[in-house]
Parts: structure tokens; C-alpha cells; sequence
């Protein structure tokens, strides 16, 4: 999906061929992140994809640890 988002957004992981359950567990106790909330049960036809959201109390530093810690799970190096 291509274009600006605001507030709430989706991230597939099918590429991955991880659960969401595995990437907040990750997110939780390798970085303290809360992850997205698990879509998969809910909506399947989006596969494994969660959903974010990020508001006014988040502060940019908080948005860039979270792109981090999933570019780092991407690559397998924090599983």
C-alpha cells in the first residue's frame, strides 16, 4: 500500500514466515516494545499482519527504535 499514514497502520509478515505472537515476544523482551495487535485471528485474509499505532505520545526516537527493532527481526538477527 503505497501513500502517507496517520495514527494506525498495518505490517504484513508473510514474507517472513513468522508469527506475529514471535515478533512481540522479540519486540517485548529483546527492545521493551509493546507490538501490534495480532490481526491474523481476527482478519486472516491479511495473513500474518499486525496493527500499529503510534499517537502524540510517541515521540519520534520511540518510532525509530520500533522501525529499528523490526528491520533487525527482518534479518533474523534478534529471533
Amino acid at each position: 500500500m503505497n501513500g502517507a499514514h496517520f495514527k494506525e497502520f498495518v505490517v504484513n509478515f508473510d514474507k517472513l514466515n513468522v508469527e506475529v505472537a514471535t515478533v512481540n515476544k522479540v519486540l517485548y523482551r529483546k527492545y521493551a516494545i509493546v507490538g501490534g495487535k495480532d490481526l491474523s485471528g481476527e482478519v486472516p485474509e491479511m495473513g500474518k499482519s499486525a496493527l500499529y499505532c503510534v499517537t502524540e505520545t510517541h515521540m519520534l526516537e520511540d518510532i525509530e527504535r520500533l522501525i529499528t527493532a523490526l528491520g533487525e527481526i527482518a534479518k533474523g538477527g534478534r529471533r
